[in-house]
C-alpha cells in the first residue's frame, strides 16, 4: 500500500522547490510556473487550467503556513535542506 503524502509535502513538490526554501524562492518559483501555466498563455488546455489551480492552491497552503517554520515544524529539524 502506497503512503499518501503530507499536504505540505505535496505543495512542496507542485510548486519545484526543497522543503524549507525561503519564501523569495517560494515565490519566484510560483511565479515562473503560473507564467507557464496560466489559462491565458494556454487557452483550451484543461490539463495546464488544472496544474494552475493546483499550483495556487499549493502556494496559498506554504504561504498560509508559514513557508520555513512549517517546513521545519513539519519535517523537523533533520530534514534535507532545512
Amino acid at each position: 500500500m502506497e503512503r499518501r503524502k503530507d499536504p505540505l509535502r505535496r505543495a512542496w513538490d507542485l510548486l519545484g522547490v526543497k522543503p524549507g526554501a525561503g519564501m523569495d524562492e517560494v515565490r519566484s518559483a510560483f511565479r515562473r510556473r503560473a507564467r507557464e501555466l496560466h489559462p491565458d498563455r494556454r487557452p483550451g488546455d484543461a490539463a495546464a487550467e488544472d496544474q494552475f489551480k493546483r499550483l495556487v492552491e499549493a502556494f496559498a497552503h506554504v504561504t498560509a503556513a508559514g513557508g520555513r517554520p512549517a517546513a521545519q515544524r513539519v519535517l523537523g529539524s533533520t530534514a534535507e535542506g532545512v
